[in-house]
């Protein structure tokens, strides 16, 4: 079957390929959700393709309408607006037939079928039908009128949208069956009271499949943009058994050789152990021969920069190369359907690496949007199947001692390899160590290593296995009992 583009970015996916042709759609939604503005992109899309194009109003002056357009850089010039909101103030008798040519008791839909009957539309916006039912005698005739509207508009091949107030449509729901489709816009206020939430729902789609779930969406310059909800997939990569190496030696023998491509690793230990100069070093090695993507949710990138330029990391000149790009991600301002989509964009240009540097933090931007975990695991999945090598960095409550956690939100299991930092007291004085728990397709070295993070050019150093040491992990080692004094 046919299908139409709807003229609003990303809902054609959400569709599986668009609207079907010469269907009737409901576009349901409360007063200023973005109804009109949809109806007006869906429009705006079949004039570029050189169709016929009808917007009636009955609620909305179409000088208004028109007006507003201008807030988009719109014009309207090709789309036929006409103004119906003068006409149907008033009932007259009650309404027996309903042919287009039998509508003479009704003269509001006697103006509708007039316009459709001249202009001949192959895309019709009706805004809206609400006021359809408030001249209309009762919810019987109203449902007659409904009907028969709409069997016209399919006996001509007609693609509509019908917008609707979501009250109104439960005390009608006889509309919602007559309709071919259901697509329902939302604007609520996050769990906290902060964030401006917009969602999209497809609750009826008839002859075809479509992405079911809450889809989310905003204004931009040009119109609506809709971000599809993210759907794992489960095609799983091949990983390779080619290891990225930090090129530091103690390390990489840790690590049993280095870090395959295609796996992901987080990097976890409590505040400044050294989680984001670990990354940066495997990145910045890894970035001389592939295109990566860092993306920080804690650091603004001038800070990440000036701190990797003292330790002798040189992410700026790769920064300045092309060879990363480093953005700073500001905390409710992406979507988590719409962070991917970001990251997806980069990952189709070439991108083989992506690095996101404070999960915490991405914990937080999402927290409004449900579960921060499931929105991490399924950009994780869908990095995963595409074969990119990923990074992450966590941090931990606990500086030393006390119980230990790889993370506190259970995110662990994502990932092919864990790298633990954590501070122990040795001597009256604080370390930092560095040890593997987890690696899925090569053997490492289950043993702890010093960290040193020095400036300059020798910047990170990783020491040989602590040797007589037993407790480490506890925060205050001891010396074993048979090399005591």
């Amino acid at each position: 079957m046919e299908r139409l583009q709807s003229g609003i970015p990303g809902l054609d996916s959400v569709l599986k390929g668009g609207l079907l042709k010469g269907r009737t759609y409901l576009i349901l939604g409360a007063p200023g959700v973005g109804k009109t503005v949809m109806s007006l992109q869906f429009l705006r899309e079949g004039r570029s393709q050189g169709q016929r194009c009808l917007c009636l109003n009955l609620i909305e002056p179409s000088s208004a309408v028109a007006d507003n357009a201008k807030s988009f850089g719109w014009d309207l010039e090709g789309i036929t607006l006409m103004d119906l909101t003068q006409h149907g103030t008033k009932s007259i008798g009650s309404y027996e037939v309903f042919a287009p040519s039998e509508v003479e008791g009704t003269p509001i839909f006697k103006q509708i079928y007039s316009a459709i009957d001249e202009i001949r539309p192959q895309r019709l916006v009706l805004d809206s039908i609400t006021q359809l039912r408030h001249v209309s005698v009762d919810g019987y005739q109203f449902r007659k009128q409904i009907l028969a509207l709409v069997l016209h508009l399919s006996d001509i091949g007609c693609t509509t949208l019908l917008t609707h107030e979501p009250t109104q449509l439960a005390k009608e729901i006889y509309t919602g069956l007559a309709v071919d489709g259901i697509i329902r816009l939302r604007r609520e206020l996050s769990e906290q009271k902060s964030v401006e939430v917009r969602s999209l729902e497809v609750q009826k789609f008839r002859g075809s499949d479509y992405r079911p779930g809450v889809h989310y969406f905003r204004f931009k310059p040009d119109g609506i943009h809709l971000f599809p909800r993210v759907e794992v997939k489960r095609d799983i990569f091949e990983m390779s058994d080619v290891q990225l190496k930090s090129e530091i030696e103690s390390l990489d023998n840790l690590l049993g050789g280095g870090l395959e491509l295609g796996t992901t690793t987080l990097f976890s230990g409590p505040t400044g152990v050294g989680k984001s100069t670990m990354l940066a070093q495997f990145l910045s090695k890894a970035a001389e021969k592939r295109k990566a993507l860092y993306l920080s949710f804690e650091e603004a990138p001038s800070s990440i920069l000036k701190r990797n330029d003292g330790l002798g990391i040189p992410l700026r000149q790769l920064v300045e190369s092309g060879h990363v790009h480093l953005e700073y991600v500001h905390p409710r301002e992406y979507y988590p359907s719409e962070l991917a989509g970001h990251v997806r964009s980069y990952v189709e240009d070439g991108c083989e690496i992506v690095a996101l540097d404070g999960i915490r933090g991405y914990e937080f931007a999402m927290e409004p949007f449900g579960s921060p975990v499931n929105n991490l695991n399924n950009l994780l999945s869908e990095l995963g199947s595409s074969g990119v090598t990923v990074f992450l960095t966590n941090e931990v409550e606990v500086i030393a001692g006390g119980e230990l956690k790889a993370t506190e939100t259970g995110a662990s299991h994502m990932c092919d390899n864990l790298i633990l930092l954590r501070y122990s007291e040795y001597e009256a004085e604080v370390i930092k160590l560095v040890g593997c728990l987890k690696k899925r397709l090569s053997p490492f070295e289950p043993e702890l290593r010093r960290v040193r993070i020095h400036a300059g050019p020798k910047g990170l150093e990783v020491g040989p296995k602590l040797k007589n040491l037993r407790g480490i992990l506890t925060g205050v080692p001891t010396l074993s009992s048979n090399h005591r004094g």
